[in-house]
């Protein structure tokens, strides 16, 4: 469990900063999709934060 997070949150954090540097750096205006793509990947970094948090958390009170 606590590898799939990892991944993801890695992927999600490499779709982010593509977009982020399409939109800076580029110039490029993002469509509404992409916004809400983006949206989504904050939205999946966050959960996937607070899940490894717990886990750890988990893990300490176990020992």
């Amino acid at each position: 469990m606590k590898n799939i997070l990892l991944v993801t949150l890695l992927l999600s954090m490499g779709f982010i900063t593509y977009f982020f540097v399409e939109e800076q750096i580029k110039g490029v205006v993002l469509s509404k999709g992409e916004n809400i793509f983006l949206s989504v990947l904050y939205l999946i970094v966050g959960i996937s934060v607070f899940l490894l948090i717990r886990i750890k958390t988990g893990e300490k009170k176990k020992q």
